[in-house]
């Protein structure tokens, strides 16, 4: 389990393999506001679960956020609602009892225009009759299928067309130059692009004004999150990239997405923080396969083998000005300080009616607890 911020300050948690828990301590000033989806239906990786309260007021419509008083803590149990294990493919079994939501067409999801269909039809020939009961050979074969066609890009193929119109106005020797072709192409501060031009190295190889473009583009649009804006407005259907061969993340998660619908796998779109050297916000998928339930797919990044998702965080909780000191309870990162403040809040949190009936309230989660000092 780890914990990553985003540019806007937002707080992402990554699950661990098991239940865990964070120990938020607060002072006066200090608010936390939690996205309802993790606290109601663990569809973004999660469940967050309150365990005790102390000194903390809870607000907001679902009450969801919470306001700190001196010395306030609030501990919350952390159930994952995705796999973190190893995995063995071969083993992986198709269920899709109870999943008939995930495996219909949406907009996003719009596995039914032709030009899906034929994809899917093209992958589901490439698989023998067992493999295609099998989910996780399934979507790895749609992974591999979107790398060899879909080409990543951070904006869209309109604005990349549209640089490449300038690009073929100018000399040769300005077509070499990022800051003469992101200054020409669009009206934003030049002491920005200067910033992002620095940057971009067009290697000797790219000439084609096109090629050029993309190139420039897609450097420009991963530095610091410039012309993102570009996709406001912009369709980003499974179609729309599958036709236009070429996508962001969250493009090609939703192509993802399609595919794995109509090839009869349960799938739904997940997103969040790709932390790492490269990190910020990212989309990816889930498909669901048993016996390990919901598994992480990154279409985009074509991982798969390991399963090993320690860098991808799910939204926790948003932004604020001051926030709680947070502690991170697990097997393999507790101390028996944060331990024994954890067990001392859930003994003394009882309440009446268990101990009118003789039993002990959070006696899973202190047994727990006590087995990791």
């Amino acid at each position: 389990m780890s914990l990553m911020i985003d540019d806007s300050g937002d707080f992402y948690l990554s699950p661990g393999k098991e239940v865990s828990y964070v120990l938020s301590s607060f002072s006066s000033e200090d608010r936390m506001s939690f996205d309802t989806e993790s606290f109601f239906s663990g569809r973004e990786g999660f469940v967050v679960k309150e365990m005790v309260r102390k000194n903390v007021r809870k607000n907001g419509y679902f009450y969801t956020d919470y306001e700190g008083g001196e010395g306030g803590k609030v501990l919350f149990k952390i159930i994952p609602n995705v796999y973190r294990g190893p995995i063995e493919i071969e083993e992986a079994v198709l269920d899709t009892k109870g999943l008939e939501s995930f495996l219909k067409p949406t907009t996003n999801f719009d596995f039914e225009t032709e030009s899906v269909a034929k994809a899917s039809k093209k992958i589901c020939s490439s698989l023998s009759g067992s493999e295609k009961l099998n989910p996780l050979i399934v979507s790895d074969r749609i992974v591999d299928w979107i790398q060899d066609n879909i080409e990543y890009c951070s904006v869209p193929k309109s604005s990349v067309e549209h640089v490449a119109g300038w690009i073929e106005t100018l000399s040769s020797k300005q077509k070499r130059d990022p800051f003469t072709i992101l200054n020409t192409s669009y009206n934003i501060r030049s002491d920005i692009l200067k910033k992002v031009a620095r940057h971009i190295r067009l290697p000797n190889n790219v000439t084609d004004d096109f090629e050029i473009a993309k190139f420039v583009m897609n450097k420009a649009g991963n530095i610091g999150g410039v012309f993102k804006f570009f996709w406001l407005g912009e369709e980003m259907t499974a179609s729309r990239t599958l036709e236009s061969g070429m996508g962001k993340c969250t493009g090609q998660a939703r192509l993802f997405v399609a595919l794995a619908r109509s090839l009869g796998i349960p799938c739904q779109n997940a997103g969040g923080y790709l932390g790492g050297f490269d990190g910020g916000n990212h989309a990816w998928a889930n498909i669901f396969a048993q016996p390990y339930g919901w598994v992480e797919f990154d279409p985009t990044n074509g991982e798969i083998k390991e399963c090993d998702r320690k860098y991808y965080g799910y939204k926790f909780f948003k932004e604020r000005e001051s926030y709680p000191k947070l502690s991170l309870i697990e097997r393999e990162n507790s101390s028996n300080q944060d331990l024994e403040e954890i067990i001392e809040l859930l003994e003394n949190n009882q309440g009446i009616l268990y101990k009118i009936l003789g039993r002990k309230k959070h006696a899973k989660e202190i047994e727990f607890l006590q087995g990791l000092k």
